[in-house]
């Protein structure tokens, strides 16, 4: 994608995630306290994630951040040219940027991904459902061959001042 199409988009996709309105409880930021990645029999998928660590920020103004170390536990790279270890760091990493959408009604959550050191994640839509639950933000969805996907949130800091009931 040229430089010119990826700022016509943002462009594009930021003044989309302003003109609707999205749901407050969303706006802040959030920390991981579960995550959770179950194959289509119901058993946890290795390697096991449940000790992933990371943030979500959503912003009033549509934008959103995700930053998640898979395995905080990981060995230290030995060098810039540890090849194995860089590849390993980024099996371990989620991360990317851009903008968000929620449907209330359908309790749907939309992350327009603009940016992520993942190239084939550039450009692409994460469509999950999601609710508010004893103050935690459930962010979660099914992929076609059966594996089930949950991430837990809560909130260390609310972004905005519209009101919110968690």
């Amino acid at each position: 994608m040229s430089a010119i199409a990826v700022v016509l988009s943002t462009a594009l996709l930021a003044a989309q995630a302003r003109s609707e309105p999205n749901d407050p409880c969303l706006f802040g930021v959030w920390e991981v306290v579960k995550w959770s990645d179950l194959d289509s029999e119901g058993n946890p998928m290795q390697p096991d994630r449940s000790g992933a660590r990371g943030r979500f920020i959503y912003t009033p103004e549509g934008f959103l951040s995700v930053q998640v170390m898979l395995d905080p536990d990981s060995a230290p790279i030995k060098g810039r040219q540890d090849v194995d270890g860089l590849a390993e760091a980024a099996r371990n990493t989620i991360e990317y940027f851009g903008q968000y959408q929620t449907d209330a009604e359908n309790g749907s959550l939309t992350h327009h991904i603009v940016g992520s050191g993942i190239p084939n994640r550039r450009g692409n839509d994460a469509v999950r459902s999601y609710a508010m639950k004893d103050g935690k933000l459930l962010i979660f969805w099914n992929e076609p061959d059966g594996r089930q996907f949950s991430r837990t949130l809560k909130l260390l800091e609310r972004l905005g001042n519209m009101p919110c009931e968690l």
